[in-house]
């Protein structure tokens, strides 16, 4: 089974060029479930994340995917949510609220080589920038609403926290994180790529993650996706993070 987690930056920073990139990148990446981050609704009657797999269906020829997308609450920076792209049946979607400001969970269930499973796609809060006050709480309804479930769930997502924070502390803790665990370290960065303007080096960090049981799930192969820029334009990336794609397999 093939997971991926990708930040889209909604439709900020040369959105339009960035379109034809994105959808490359999620095709390249080849994924069964791709949990997507800052999903715009400000693009028309379709949400980011159709639009997207709308255009991955023309370049296939035919239609393979399904988006379940959640709204963010009373958000202040505009009408986006996260979603979950499948190629696989779906047989259950849920979300959930997460404490403090705006933000949102969406899980579903599904079945994969016959052993049924959970993803759970997030994004949690980006301020402070090195304080976990807010995040903190965040995980750990994450965490409890992943434990209510009897079957195995990988939590994906931008986080906005690097792995010395204690909320990855706290994430780990439970579960093992892809990239980690293949490469025996985290990469040393996923946010920003060279798309965006005005980062100070010390704000730039490992942000996005894959989170599994390790108890039931093995990880063979974990990779950065949307790591190209347009071959005409060395700062078009197709966001400004960098994306994870995972290959696991039942222990």
């Amino acid at each position: 089974m093939r997971i991926a987690t990708y930040n889209l930056r909604h439709h900020a920073d040369r959105w339009q060029e960035r379109f034809p990139l994105v959808v490359d990148t999620l095709l390249a990446a080849d994924a069964d479930l791709v949990g997507l981050q800052e999903v715009s609704l400000r693009l028309g009657t379709h949400n980011q994340a159709e639009i997207i797999v709308d255009a991955m269906h023309q370049k296939l020829g035919r239609e393979c995917y399904q988006v379940y997308f959640v709204e963010c609450r009373g958000t202040q920076k505009g009408n986006e949510g996260v979603a979950i792209v499948s190629r696989v049946p779906v047989l259950e979607t849920e979300t959930i609220a997460l404490p403090g400001i705006w933000r949102v969970a969406i899980r579903v269930t599904v079945e994969m080589e016959g052993r049924r499973m959970g993803l759970i796609d997030t994004h949690l809060h980006h301020e402070p920038i090195f304080e976990e006050t807010i995040r903190y709480p965040q995980a750990q309804a994450l965490l409890a609403w992943a434990q209510q479930c009897n079957h195995p769930q990988i939590i994906v997502g931008d986080f906005n926290a690097r792995p010395d924070s204690t909320t990855i502390g706290l994430m780990k803790s439970h579960y093992l994180s892809a990239y980690e665990q293949l490469h025996g370290r985290e990469p040393g960065h996923t946010w920003p790529t060279p798309l965006v303007d005005g980062v100070k080096p010390e704000e730039m960090g490992m942000i996005d993650y894959i989170f599994y049981p390790g108890a039931d799930i093995q990880v063979v192969d974990c990779q950065l996706i949307g790591t190209d820029a347009d071959p005409a334009d060395e700062r078009l990336y197709p966001s400004d993070h960098f994306g994870i794609a995972a290959e696991f397999v039942w222990r």
